[in-house]
């Protein structure tokens, strides 16, 4: 990044900001998992919502959990990401559902922060190849909060085949 200022008495302030091309804005929802910040692109988030722990159920056994427009299976980030699990407490599971072409998932979040434009960064070389991130961003806070691949989530972990004679079964 280069950045120049330019003052003339009398005439005013030139500010210019050059950025490099490797970056670019995009608005995310921003979500903790742990004690860690993560971002989603909001373009794959259908929805926010809470679901009851005893609401979900098992589905060619996986757990889903039911919407008009069917049956969503839940993701939870340690599945993915090889994280250490978190305990889900209370009566309510925050979920974000995410949404790529056809395929639908409800991941499990500890707290939903919100949406925001953010810039992104490259990664660094040791950790380029990591399944799943697509970039990171710095917070105001000075931590880096990983930008998730959303296609990682359907990667054989959230896919089954509905059939007619599937049989929802309680959790």
């Amino acid at each position: 990044i280069r950045d120049s200022i330019k003052s003339s008495a009398g005439k005013g302030t030139s500010i210019s900001l050059h950025l490099p091309v490797n970056l670019s804005i995009i608005k995310v929802l921003m979500f903790y998992v742990g004690d860690d910040v993560h971002a989603l692109p909001i373009e794959y988030i259908k929805e926010t919502t809470r679901v009851e722990h005893g609401s979900l159920k098992k589905l060619q056994g996986k757990q889903v959990f039911m919407t008009p427009d069917g049956p969503i299976p839940v993701v939870r980030p340690w599945e993915i990401f090889d994280a250490k699990a978190e305990e889900e407490g209370g009566r309510y599971i925050k979920m974000i559902v995410v949404e790529t072409g056809e395929k639908r998932a409800g991941i499990v979040v500890k707290r939903i922060l919100g949406q925001q434009e953010i810039v992104i960064k490259g990664l660094p070389s040791i950790i380029r190849g990591l399944s799943g991130i697509s970039g990171a961003t710095i917070l105001g806070s000075g931590k880096v909060a990983f930008i998730w691949d959303p296609h990682v989530i359907f990667e054989e972990r959230s896919a089954y085949e509905p059939d007619k004679e599937t049989i929802v079964l309680a959790d």
